[in-house]
């Protein structure tokens, strides 16, 4: 992996931060106020029963002309139309439209009592409504009567839209396109999330993440299930998308407590998200309880879960400043979570100040995106930081475990070689040991200095290496003295055949006259065979069988060179070198 530098988090962070900006101005100023009559054919301009313009999705505008829980809403055609269509969401609320004095359409939402069901659902679900009204000539009025079943402010019609079908069409899917989209995104950065943790959880410094990612696959449901693109093609009942939304709506706070307690680190941190933990469960229990009984729908439970967001949000902030101070030593990592929360947590709280022109709460989504993609980025970085550390702990341990003077493995290695052989030996038809020690070297660190002996060491080991290091492992074991290691089902005849090109390697080396002095390595290789009797040898037994054959072996190699008279130093490099 290619080192994370911080010049690259800090690109990210500004990347994810320009496009928040740029999301949320366009939602403030173009999408909270989507003027549909831009978007149908008819120039629609919807009065109360004074003439006074009314904005029907404007809470508070709504909210004066109700009268006996109803209102109604006109609109006089200022030309002929052929074959129009309305389209409008309806929320618990009974629906009849009338063209001048004709009633068209009724949403006959209520004619018959509700079913009592696991979820109790006694009102009319949140659903898309989309029907012809006919032909319309200029003076027509269309009016549109209300009664709501229950007291809530969302209670009514809203997304009201008329014209030609294809343009109603049209209109309604792109007024959910961007937040589709975004909560599309959303889900699947959830699910990224969520696999990264499983993948990389030992290595990063958020714990948790999983939780996160939860939170976000819940919040991205929770937002496109209300979605009037989405209940004008019924995939799924309106009754059932209702349920759904409320349901992820009570739960998707709990990961979220979840993943900041798993990165507090006081005692009085826990115990804070622990009672925000508790009072999540008592909302989740009490609106299972309340739609079981019957006593009232998901709906109208809405404003218990507001509160215990609204605690849950102020309980994490506070948590993570208490946190943050407690802190010794701050980084600034620690500083960038709480901001990254702050934007969120702000980004929220705009969502219902100025809500949304969409069916899908766009600021709620993207703040939750930011959010994620975050947690994201800051647990890839504190994962190559963890990748860093790991590769120069790896490093050190081959420093640890490697000869600095010729780059073959050390003591410390050949130990642990032959103390893990020793535990899974029987799994292996046979294993080499072979000894070496390096003769002269005493004589030609006194005649030709040490960098002369340390010259003998590095060539008889490369020897050794050439020739051993290709069918099994080359340890150095002392000063002069080495060891190779083959483990495989035809050590012996690999060894053999090892020892072979060794000599003839030896040879090769001293009928180079450029060559200083003479290269004498004396070598003994013994075997461990688990199908025969030396099964029951120890791999150190086996090692000193080998060198005792290598120490027979040194001392025919200086008989020979006593007879053949054969110098160690090279008669013009005696006297230290100087001819």
């Amino acid at each position: 992996m290619r080192k994370f530098r911080s010049p690259i988090f800090a690109v990210l962070f500004v990347i994810v931060a320009a496009a928040f900006v740029f999301v949320c101005s366009y939602n403030i100023f173009f999408s909270l106020h989507m003027d549909v009559k831009n978007d149908s054919d008819l120039n629609v301009v919807w009065r109360n029963e004074n003439g006074v313009e009314i904005d029907i999705e404007s809470f508070s505008q709504l909210s004066a002309i109700v009268s006996e829980n109803g209102y109604s809403l006109f609109h006089t055609a200022e030309e002929d139309y052929d074959d129009v269509y309305i389209a409008f969401k309806n929320s618990f609320a009974d629906t009849d439209i009338f063209v001048n004095q004709n009633k068209v359409y009724s949403t006959n939402e209520h004619s018959y009592p509700p079913e009592k069901s696991l979820f109790s659902i006694d009102g009319a679900s949140p659903k898309f409504y989309f029907t012809g009204i006919g032909d319309i000539v200029k003076g027509d009025v269309i009016r549109i009567d209300v009664k709501l079943i229950c007291d809530s402010e969302l209670c009514g019609i809203r997304n009201v839209i008329l014209g030609s079908s294809g343009k109603i069409i049209n209109t309604v899917f792109r007024s959910d396109l961007l937040g589709i989209v975004l909560c599309i995104a959303l889900f699947c950065m959830g699910i990224i999330l969520i696999m990264f943790y499983f993948a990389f959880r030992k290595a990063v410094f958020l714990h948790g993440v999983h939780y996160a990612g939860a939170f976000a696959v819940l919040s991205s449901v929770y937002s496109i299930s209300g979605s009037i693109s989405l209940s004008s093609l019924e995939i799924v009942g309106a009754d059932s998308l209702y349920i759904i939304r409320g349901l992820a709506y009570v739960t998707m706070f709990m990961p979220l407590i979840l993943f900041f307690m798993e990165n507090t680190k006081f005692r009085v941190s826990d115990r804070i998200l622990q009672v925000a933990s508790v009072i999540q469960a008592v909302v989740i229990a009490v609106v299972y309880i309340l739609g079981i009984s019957g006593a009232a729908n998901i709906y109208r439970t809405r404003i218990i879960a507001d509160i215990s967001m609204l605690v849950q949000f102020l309980l994490i902030l506070v948590v993570l400043i208490f946190d943050f101070n407690k802190k010794n030593e701050k980084r600034s990592t620690d500083f960038t979570f709480i901001a990254i929360y702050l934007i969120f947590l702000g980004v929220i709280a705009a969502q219902f100040v100025f809500g949304s022109g969409s069916s899908i709460p766009i600021l709620f989504v993207f703040s939750c995106l930011f959010f994620i993609i975050s947690v994201l980025v800051m647990s890839m970085f504190s994962f190559s930081k963890a990748f860093e550390l790991s590769n120069e702990a790896e490093k050190m341990g081959k420093i640890a475990f490697t000869d600095g003077l010729t780059g073959v493995g050390n003591t410390a290695a050949f130990k642990k070689k032959l103390n893990h052989l020793e535990v899974v030996k029987v799994n292996y038809k046979s294993i080499g040991i072979v000894q070496f020690d390096i003769n002269n070297l005493k004589t030609i660190n006194d005649t030709l200095g040490h960098e002369m002996g340390d010259k003998l060491i590095i060539d008889g080991s490369a020897m050794i290496n050439k020739c051993f290091g290709g069918i099994g492992s080359v340890y150095r074991t002392g000063g002069d003295e080495f060891v190779a290691v083959v483990c495989c089902e035809n050590a012996f005849k690999l060894c053999n055949e090892a020892i072979l090109k060794f000599e003839m390697a030896i040879d090769e080396y001293n009928s180079d006259d450029s060559h200083r002095f003479l290269l004498q390595i004396a070598y003994g290789a013994e075997f461990y065979n688990s199908e025969f009797s030396d099964q029951y040898l120890t791999l150190r037994e086996v090692q000193k069988l080998a060198d005792k054959k290598m120490y027979e072996n040194k001392n025919e190699l200086k008989e020979i060179a006593k007879r053949e008279g054969l110098e160690v130093i090279r008669s013009e490099y005696k006297n230290n070198g100087i001819v």
